[in-house]
């Protein structure tokens, strides 16, 4: 399985094929980018298996913060606004087993589709935090989420019906031990959809100048009620989201280009130097000539300071 360093929204991307959905994401955070998100807070139509290889993670979901330590796995529901990021200043390695329901639902509606996969599918359904191994249960669901991914690593004859009866058995052992409840964040459907264009905006624009009244305004809301929108669900507010995703884009340039700190600052959305510099070092501790050359490849290393 080939590393993903830097994971691409997921938005718009197909989770495997048409006639098998699903995808396996093999991500380790090689650099330390310290408090940056791993993985840019988005939500998709499949549901997600998280499972931390090595390192801790603290994920966001759906507005709330949980944090995963190694060996453990966090499931995400279909239409979950999530993000993660790695702790401790360490590296990060997870896997991430993406899949749409559609995969285990066969034409014929029965008794899993409406009793189970009905209720996931309209967020009717909350699920356990953090499976870990300290419950019979928990090692039961990581040993057959492990299963998972040794078939979609190897693709062995007969993988995909491997996978689709270790998928049903990971939702057998968790409806069995009475682990799901009733769910009470269903709105949050809407309320992801409704803030979803501002954070677009932010990505596809971070170069330029950006205004809270004009995100509130992109979103029909007042700037009160995006702001606390917005911060509920990202756990940031849109002023310090644009800042660290400014000093996100930064990071990887230091490391991956040899253009000076300066014009790094301009193509990334600072037009003030010591801002720039001030805000970096508040993120990483370092200022960014100290992290180019901490950090950077040596064939990088001699360029712009």
């Amino acid at each position: 399985m080939e590393p993903i360093l830097h994971p691409e929204d997921k938005e718009d991307r197909r989770h495997g094929t048409e006639d098998f959905p699903f995808a396996l994401y093999d991500n380790y955070l090689r650099y330390p980018y310290f408090s940056r998100y791993t993985i840019d807070p988005h939500w998709h139509e499949e549901m997600e298996f998280l499972l931390v290889v090595r390192g801790n993670a603290r994920v966001l979901r759906d507005g709330e913060f949980v944090e995963v330590g190694e060996g453990e796995a966090l499931f995400i529901p279909p239409r979950t606004f999530h993000a993660a990021e790695s702790l401790d200043h360490q590296p990060f390695h997870f896997i991430a087993l993406v899949f749409h329901l559609d995969l285990l639902e066969g034409e014929v509606q029965d008794v899993c589709h409406k009793r189970y996969f009905t209720g996931i599918k309209k967020r009717l359904l909350s699920f356990p935090g953090v499976i870990s191994r300290k419950t019979l249960w928990g090692k039961a669901v990581l040993h057959e989420l492990m299963e998972v991914v040794d078939l979609a690593d190897h693709k062995g004859p007969g993988y995909e019906l491997g996978i689709k009866g270790a998928l049903f058995k990971v939702f057998s052992l968790i409806f069995s031990n009475g682990v799901v409840q009733k769910s009470e964040v269903a709105g949050d459907v809407y309320a992801v959809e409704k803030i979803l264009p501002a954070l677009e905006y932010i990505k596809e624009h971070y170069q330029e100048e950006i205004s809270v009244d004009d995100l509130a305004k992109l979103v029909y809301l007042s700037k009160y009620h995006f702001i606390r929108e917005f911060k509920r669900l990202t756990g940031r507010t849109p002023v310090a989201f644009i800042n660290r995703y400014r000093v996100h884009k930064a990071m990887a340039m230091l490391i991956e280009s040899d253009e000076k700190v300066l014009n790094v600052a301009y193509e990334c959305g600072f037009n003030d130097m010591s801002y720039f510099i001030r805000l970096f070092h508040r993120f990483t501790g370092l200022t960014p000539a100290q992290y180019r050359r901490a950090y950077a490849p040596r064939a990088v290393k001699t360029g712009g300071r």
